[in-house]
């Protein structure tokens, strides 16, 4: 019982001699992140069911299909990068701003950031459009799927301002507490996805068969959707969170720099994720069809498995945030090990059905025999890699909610830059494990970054950062 208090009391998560207050008790504490965080939780977990419905419905036209969407994603998510990284300042500038009660400053915070993803998200989209097929060509895309690629391609760059804009508004909410506002906004827009999925994929109820082009239109219209709603979350005026239209199109450079000093570490961050995992992406579609197959389903099963943690991340993100802002550092790193230790639990569930229900969940999207013997592998990798995903997503988020986003870069760069890449090649090709050696490769660098976490979470160092 003692070691269990040690490490899931509330009170023994912070040294004695960093204590400002009074610590809540473990009813209050894992209380509060509970209900910040199940909102989340669902919504990333709806987001990652989605994407894994998407890929089922499209493995329906074959193993073909399947790889003509998956390559599409690494291209995609670099050119998303930008927005990311500023969607992370955000999302910490507001949660500082909430902290200190400070509706103005983070009224204008989210407006400027909406001001330069308009002019940026539309400028990308067309550069996305224009170059798609050289660029899926450079992604690895084989000719007997490029032209369904590039057609999915263009019309998901259509999304790009709309999905931009929608993440940003969410990403403040986030940071403001308000986790229940984005469960709603993306619960539509993720309807709207699998209902036209149903209709345009296969062409049911009279619509047209319009295959993965389909699949892009659904996606589409989801995203148009959950546009209108994150608009309208914003515009009563006893929100929290109420730019005027003054804020617009008009840069005050405390607020910007504060943004950026977040969302540009970020930057580095999501353009080395993104190029590691685009070389990586590369690397794998080289191996062989059925591999690629196999390697775009454990994606979709890892995808689920990371959204326990991301959800439970943006928790720790707007607690870490908001407590800094009340000048609690010992209350920020609370929160951080409860979101923890409350993924300990989440673990021990992934871990046993990956490891028991492989077979079956990659039975799911393909009956080739090949294509379930190389997902059963990475399935069961997979089992081995969560807890180390768990806890690296967790405390990369709660650095990230206290400004530290500097220190999360660079973690990111060695690890999924340099580490993952380097090591994927290796096992790859040269110890010829195939893709095997890319998901052991993964789990290399999910346990490294999340041991460089810890550590630089267990210090003071990001406590001092002023936003």
């Amino acid at each position: 019982m003692n070691l269990l208090k040690q490490v899931f009391s509330p009170a023994c998560m912070v040294p004695e001699d960093q204590k400002l207050g009074d610590i809540p008790t473990a009813r209050q504490g894992y209380g509060t992140v509970i209900n910040l965080a199940w909102p989340s939780v669902m919504e990333s977990v709806l987001g990652a069911l989605v994407g894994f419905v998407d890929t089922l419905m499209v493995s329906g036209l074959g193993d073909l299909a399947i790889s003509a969407v998956g390559i599409t994603n690494q291209p995609k998510l670099i050119l998303l990068a930008v927005f990311l990284a500023l969607n992370v300042g955000v999302t910490a500038v507001v949660a500082r701003r909430r902290g200190q009660n400070d509706r103005e400053g983070a009224a204008k915070a989210l407006s400027m950031s909406v001001t330069i993803i308009i002019v940026t998200a539309t400028l990308i989209a067309v550069a996305g459009s224009v170059f798609a097929e050289p660029f899926l060509r450079f992604a690895g895309a084989k000719e007997s799927y490029i032209a369904d690629s590039v057609a999915y391609f263009r019309i998901i760059m259509i999304s790009i301002p709309f999905l931009s804009v929608y993440n940003c508004i969410n990403a403040a909410q986030r940071g403001a507490g308000n986790t229940k506002i984005t469960l709603r906004t993306n619960l539509v827009a993720n309807i709207v996805n699998v209902c036209f999925n149903y209709l345009l994929i296969h062409g049911n109820f009279g619509f047209p068969a319009l295959g993965v082009r389909g699949a892009a239109l659904a996606t589409l219209l989801g995203v148009l959707a959950a546009f209108c709603m994150s608009l309208t979350s914003i515009l009563p005026k006893k929100n929290f969170l109420h730019p005027r239209f003054s804020y617009f199109f008009r840069f005050e450079g405390r607020t910007v720099s504060s943004v950026f000093k977040v969302g540009g570490s970020a930057m580095l961050e999501q353009l080395c994720i993104r190029v590691g995992f685009f070389l990586f992406a590369k690397m794998v579609a080289t191996l062989g069809e059925a591999e690629f197959a196999a390697h775009q389903i454990g994606l979709n099963v890892c995808a689920i498995s990371f959204t326990f943690g991301e959800g439970l991340s943006v928790a720790a993100s707007a607690l870490v945030g908001q407590s800094l802002g009340r000048e609690r550092p010992d209350l920020a790193k609370m929160y951080g090990n409860i979101c923890q230790r409350i993924s300990l639990f989440v673990a021990v569930v992934l871990v046993s059905i990956f490891a028991f229900c492989a077979r079956p969940i990659v039975s799911l999207f393909s009956e080739s025999a090949d294509v379930i013997s190389f997902g059963m592998l990475a399935i069961r990798i997979l089992a081995v890699m969560s807890p180390g995903q768990l806890t690296a997503t967790i405390f990369a988020g709660s650095l990230r909610g206290a400004g530290d986003a500097k220190y999360v870069g660079f973690v990111s760069m060695v690890c999924i830059g340099i580490t993952r890449t380097v090591a994927a090649y290796v096992l790859c090709y040269i110890v010829r494990l195939g893709l095997a050696g890319a998901w052991i490769a993964m789990t290399m660098d999910m346990y490294l970054r999340s041991v460089l976490y810890v550590k630089r979470f267990s210090g003071t160092a990001w406590q001092n950062t002023k936003l």
